[in-house]
Formats: C-alpha cells, structure tokens, sequence
C-alpha cells in the first residue's frame, strides 16, 4: 500500500472539506493544494532559472531586501553567520517523522511564515560547504510553491573568503512572512510514478544518489529491506563536487558527464532520489541549473519505498575486479 500518498491526499481532502482553519491574514484553507482564497496566490510562482548564485551576489542579494536562510547547525550559526541570515534547520521543520514533507498545509503556511518568508520576497540559502540540507532546503521551498530562491551552494567559509564579510553571532529574529503555500506538483515525484519508471511503463530516468553501500544493500540504515530500486542508476551526490576545491564543477563538465551516462535527455522526466529525499535534491538542483525542465525529487525516497512490501527492490552485486597475475 502506498500509504505516504494516501495520507497525503487523506489530510488534503480533509482539509478542503473543513474549510475552517485559519492561517492569519485573512487566509483559509479552501483546497488541497493552497492555504489562500486568492485564485492568484493559489499558484505556484513561476521557478527562476538561475538556481545558483555566487556569494557576491548573495550580499548582493541580501542589500536589495532578499530574505536570507542559513541551513547550519545551530550551534555554527550561534558562532557566526552571515550578517541578516536567519537560522532553519535545512528543511527538517517542514518534515515529517520518516523525513517527508508533511501534509498539513496549514502547519507548513505556519512554519513558513514564522521563517519571515513572503510570497514577493528573493530567498537566499546557504549552509556548510558540500551541504544536502541546503539542497532540501532550497527544493522544499521550491515544491511549496516559492520561485524565487537562490542556492549559494559554495557554503558559509567560502561566502566569508570571496567576500571578506564579517560574520555577526547575534541571532536575526525575522518579522512574520506572508507566504502562501501552493504545492508544485511538477518537482515532486509520488511512488505511483516512481513505481512505474521502475517497471518500465513510464519514460523516466531515475537516479540513486545514495553512497555505494546503500546502492548496494550492504549499509543498513534501519529500513526494512536494503537495496535499489529497479531501473535506477547510480550517482553518487557529491561527484557534482570538484574534488580538489569542494566546489561545484563546470556546468559544461557535469552536463558531458550526465549525457555520457544515459542520465541527462530533455524532454524525459529525471527523478533522483536517496534515503529521505536529501541529498538528491543537489542533484535536483544540478539538473535544475543544467536547464532540465522536468525533474522532480523523489521525496519518499528510500524509506519510503522499502517500507512498502508491494513495491520492488533490486540487489545489485559489485562488479568483481579482474584477477592480477
């Protein structure tokens, strides 16, 4: 049974049946994919195309009014951040107990706001240096309906390094936002589709982005069942990054490289996915930047799918290596 989907689509048609839960602002909720009476806010902002941005262009950014997010630990934001910034836990607050994004469109419009975030307002996010939780945290506002966010994804040191900001340790207390949530479906992938890329009756590409062992069933994260899913191919997350400098590589680099391996085609519908849908979100993001139009992040992911014994799994063996003389 592909219970996350049933939840979901359960507490939405509860919600839109209500029609009594009051978000502030005037809003309620009146169906399941907005949190606003407003046909207009009831759409999701169109997506930019930039997706990345330099650190420069981030204080940039931040000078003209943007909202900035630091997807840190607390602790490294209570140590210093940048100067504005306003701590989240990259995404987490906006998930569930297995790791997905909850159902609750009012708690999400709640959470949100508190953030300080505003429908008509630029997000900057940033984190560590090679940081999923960045990713997730940048996807999330992406599928809640934002289209004005922008990933720093070279991280707070070097923010600091190429722009000799001085980092302030007094925590920012934002003013409530505004935003209203209006799911885009079309960078959230469901098992359903999931399930069929896997069997083959849909043209998608998936993408395991989880580390070796997981791929091959021999790291045990505590799910149910280890191994793959059927018809995924495997890359691992951080090859995006120029191992040398931690940076992200060339877009030329990295777009040769999907090609060559059979993972980038425009017009067929890319779909990564890793343990709680985290880490794919940088290949999310990647692809988003490479100018793929239809990628959407397998937010189930993993612990979603091998706690669902209708759903199959493949065991992939490694390739052994050739005997030396």
């Amino acid at each position: 049974m592909l219970f996350r989907n049933f939840r979901r689509n359960a507490i939405g048609a509860l919600l839109s049946l209500s029609l009594l839960a009051t978000v502030g602002c005037g809003d309620t909720v009146t169906e399941q994919r907005c949190t606003s009476e407003s046909q207009e806010l009831c759409e999701a902002r169109p997506l930019n195309s930039t997706v990345f941005i330099t650190p420069q262009q981030a204080l940039e950014y931040r000078d003209a009014g943007a909202l900035v997010l630091d997807a840190r630990s607390l602790e490294k934001y209570e140590a210093g951040h940048i100067p504005g910034a306003v701590h989240t836990l990259g995404g987490k607050e906006f998930q569930d107990e297995l790791g997905l994004v909850i159902p609750d469109l009012v708690a999400l419009t709640e959470t949100a706001r508190n953030l300080g975030i505003n429908n008509d307002q630029k997000i900057v996010v940033y984190g560590d240096n090679i940081s999923s939780n960045t990713g997730r945290l940048f996807w999330t506002l992406e599928y809640l309906g934002h289209g004005d966010v922008y990933f720093v994804i070279e991280g707070y040191e070097t923010i600091l390094a190429e722009t000799g900001e001085e980092p302030a340790t007094e925590a920012t207390v934002p003013e409530k936002g505004d935003f209203v949530v209006a799911l885009r479906d079309s960078v959230w992938a469901s098992a359903e589709e999931v399930k069929e890329a896997a069997e083959g009756t849909k043209p998608a590409i998936l993408i395991d982005t989880r580390r070796e062992g997981e791929w091959y069933g021999d790291e045990d994260r505590g799910d149910p069942r280890q191994g793959a899913i059927p018809n995924a191919s495997w890359y691992y997350w951080e090859n995006v990054y120029d191992e040398t400098t931690g940076k992200l590589r060339p877009k030329d680099e990295l777009r040769a490289e999907f090609e060559s391996l059979g993972l980038f085609e425009e017009d067929t519908l890319i779909i990564p996915y890793c343990q709680t849908g985290v880490r794919s979100t940088i290949v999310y993001a990647v692809f988003r930047w490479l100018g793929h139009n239809n990628v959407k992040n397998y937010d189930g992911s993993w612990a979603e799918w091998s706690r669902d014994n209708d759903l199959p799994i493949v065991d992939h063996e490694p390739e052994a290596s050739e005997p030396t003389e």
